[in-house]
């Protein structure tokens, strides 16, 4: 009984791809980076008291 010509790549990808993603989940992760965060400055907001229009 013979193969199909793609049925052998098949094969041997089905076996070994599963463990490759193992050893790339297994790495150590990347250098973490600080991470710019956006901090606004509290003080742009006006402090004076604001006139109140009763209708």
């Amino acid at each position: 009984m013979t193969t199909p010509p793609g049925g052998r790549a098949m094969l041997v990808l089905s076996i070994s791809l599963p463990w490759v993603a193992v050893l790339v989940a297994d790495r150590l992760p990347k250098k973490t980076e600080k991470a710019n965060r956006y901090r606004p400055d509290r003080r742009e907001i006006e402090q004076r008291e604001q006139p109140v229009i009763d209708g």
